[in-house]
């Protein structure tokens, strides 16, 4: 029904970075927990990759939590009721990846996720924390496109 656009925003560092921030707009119609239900379906169906529910207070260490629930969008309202942790962890070497998916309502009324994936150790990943974030986003908008979306660096 939207149509849906992407703007991203390359890191500073490309594939080299270590850290993937995005933020994710859409439609005053979708209620912020009808899309926190979705995050959290998706998040269960990509279990056999890695995927699995997290404790806050077991990862994000290297980043202070509050910094990974700020939104960037201004005058968006955060939902702290509505922000869904997990890990990822990769198949081969077992590194964790900490991933944070948060919900919030602009000033237009419009919902806003703002997801976060990082890396514990290291100073690259090669792209997986994008591919992280990717596959949650691809699963949601199935169900529920965006309408638009904005990568920053780091």
């Amino acid at each position: 029904f939207f149509s849906s656009y992407l703007f991203e925003a390359s890191h500073t560092m490309g594939f080299l970075s270590h850290i993937m921030e995005a933020e994710y707009v859409f439609s005053p119609n979708v209620e912020p927990e009808t899309l926190h239900t979705a995050i959290t379906t998706a998040i269960r169906q990509l279990s056999s990759s890695g995927y699995a529910p997290a404790v806050p207070e077991q990862g994000f260490k290297r980043y202070d939590l509050q910094r990974v629930k700020t939104f960037k969008k201004a005058g968006v309202e955060a939902r702290e009721d509505l922000c869904v942790m997990c890990t990822c962890t990769s198949k081969l070497m077992k590194f964790v990846d900490d991933m944070a998916f948060c919900i919030g309502v602009g000033p237009e009324r419009q919902v806003v996720l703002r997801a976060w994936s990082n890396s514990r150790v290291g100073q690259g990943d090669l792209g997986k924390n994008k591919k992280n974030v990717r596959l949650v986003i691809d699963q949601v908008s199935k169900t529920l496109p965006p309408v638009d979306t904005t990568v920053y660096a780091s």
